[in-house]
C-alpha cells in the first residue's frame, strides 16, 4: 500500500531526476494530499496558486514581529505555502490542466510571497537599527534572488526538454514570446496581455545569461524538431546531471532554510548576506560551467549533423 502511494506521488513529479530531497520526502507528499483534496472539491490549479500565495504573504508578514511564537507561526504558514506551491503543479499534472498562464501565475505567487518576506524582515531590521539604507540591501538581495531563480529554472527546464521529455521542458524562444505578446490586445485580452508581459520580462531576464543554450535550442529544434536524438539526450544528461544540485540550491528550499534559521536566532542580516555572497558566487560558477558545457554540446551536435549530411 505504501509503495502504491509513493508511486502515485511520483507520477505527479515533473521528473525524478530534478527533484530535491526535501521535495521528495516532505513537500511532494504533503502537496499530493492538498492536490487530491483540491481535485475532490473542484479547485483549479490556479485557485490553489492564489490560496498558497495568500498564505505565503501572511506568513511573510508574521516575520516582522519580534515574538518567536509569532515567527514560528509565520514559518509554519510559509511551509504550507511551499507545499501548496508543489500542489498546484501536481494538481495540473493529475488533471491535465496545464497552461502558460498557470505557470506565470505560479511565478507571480512566489514573487508576492518573497516580496512580503523581504519587506517585513527589512522593516523589522530598520525598527531595530533605524538604518534606511537597509531597503537598498533588500532590493539588491531581491534582484539577486530573481536572477538566481530565473537562471536555475531555465537550466532545469532545459534538462527536462533534452533528457526527460520535450513536452515537459517548456522552452520558448524570446522571439516567439514577443510575437505572442504583440498579438494580444490590452482592450480585448487584458489579463492575457498582462500575463504575456510578465512572461516576456521573465524570458528576457533568462536570455541575458544563456546565449549559448539559446543558440543550442534553435539549432537542435531547427534540425530535429521536437524529436531529440537519443544519443544527444544521453550526452546532455552525462554533462548536466551533476549540475542539477546547484540549480536546486539557487531556487527556493535552501534559501528558505537559511531564512528560517536567521529568523529563529534573530540575525536577519544572515539571510541577505547568504543571498548576495554565497548564492551569487554559486550563480557565477553555474554560468561559467554551463557555458563550457553548452559549447561542447554545440560542437558535438554540429559535427554529428555534418557527418549525416555528407
Amino acid at each position: 500500500m505504501k509503495s502504491l502511494r509513493m508511486s502515485q506521488i511520483r507520477s505527479t513529479y515533473k521528473s525524478g531526476e530534478t527533484e530535491e530531497f526535501l521535495d521528495v520526502y516532505f513537500y511532494r507528499p504533503i502537496g499530493y494530499v492538498f492536490a487530491v483534496v483540491s481535485r475532490s472539491i473542484r479547485l483549479t490549479p490556479n485557485a490553489v496558486t492564489f490560496i498558497g500565495a495568500f498564505i505565503g504573504i501572511i506568513g511573510g508578514h508574521l516575520l516582522y514581529y519580534e515574538s518567536r511564537t509569532i515567527n514560528l507561526i509565520g514559518i509554519l504558514l510559509l511551509l504550507i505555502c511551499e507545499a501548496m506551491d508543489s500542489a498546484d503543479g501536481q494538481l495540473a499534472r493529475m488533471t491535465g490542466k496545464f497552461s502558460k498562464a498557470g505557470r506565470v501565475l505560479d511565478g507571480i505567487g512566489d514573487n508576492l510571497k518573497f516580496v512580503s518576506i523581504y519587506v517585513h524582515i527589512t522593516l523589522r531590521m530598520m525598527g531595530n537599527s533605524g538604518a534606511w539604507w537597509l531597503f537598498g540591501i533588500a532590493l539588491l538581495s531581491g534582484l539577486s534572488h530573481s536572477t538566481q531563480s530565473a537562471i536555475a529554472d531555465y537550466f532545469r527546464t532545459s534538462y527536462l526538454h533534452y533528457v526527460v521529455d520535450p513536452t515537459k521542458g517548456d522552452i520558448e524562444s524570446l522571439e516567439a514570446v514577443e510575437s505572442h505578446y504583440q498579438s494580444l490586445s490590452w482592450t480585448h485580452s487584458f489579463f492575457d496581455k498582462l500575463v504575456g508581459r510578465l512572461y516576456l520580462n521573465y524570458t528576457r531576464q533568462q536570455n541575458l545569461f544563456v546565449g549559448t543554450y539559446r543558440k543550442l535550442f534553435f539549432r537542435c529544434t531547427g534540425w530535429y524538431g521536437q524529436t531529440i536524438p537519443a544519443w544527444f539526450g544521453e550526452l546532455y544528461r552525462h554533462y548536466n546531471q551533476k549540475q542539477i544540485k546547484y540549480y536546486n540550491i539557487l531556487t527556493t528550499n535552501t534559501r528558505m532554510i537559511v531564512l528560517f534559521i536567521a529568523v529563529i536566532i534573530h540575525h536577519l542580516w544572515l539571510y541577505f548576506s547568504f543571498e548576495m555572497t554565497a548564492l551569487n558566487l554559486l550563480l557565477v560558477y553555474v554560468l561559467w560551467k554551463q557555458r563550457s558545457i553548452g559549447i561542447l554540446l554545440w560542437n558535438t551536435l554540429d559535427v554529428d549533423y555534418k557527418e549525416h549530411q555528407s
